[in-house]
């Protein structure tokens, strides 16, 4: 009874220790959670730049900056994870 219970641990561990150590294995609940983060990402940047294109029709200019746009159309923009050139209008995420 001793060895099996050996030989179920040491299936255990080996099953759940992952490649490289240090590292989570690939199969955790991480995977979701950062593809859900990604999602949201994504969703954010489609939301600023159709903001962005809002305001240009509106002003005749593209927004100074990221905080511009988010006080005159009411958005809560983190400016720290996007960049912004004012010249183009265009948005993207830092990488």
């Amino acid at each position: 009874m001793k060895l099996f219970l050996l030989l179920i641990t040491i299936l255990f561990i080996s099953c759940t220790q992952s490649e490289e150590p240090g590292t989570p294995p690939a199969n955790t609940l991480t995977e979701p959670i950062m593809k859900v983060r990604e999602i949201g990402a994504r969703e954010n940047l489609r939301s600023i730049n159709k903001a962005i294109k809002t305001f240009h029709a509106g002003n005749g200019r593209y927004p100074e900056s990221l905080e511009e746009l988010a006080e005159k159309m009411m958005l809560d923009i983190d400016a720290s994870l996007y960049d912004y050139d004012q010249e183009s209008g265009v948005v993207s995420a830092v990488e």
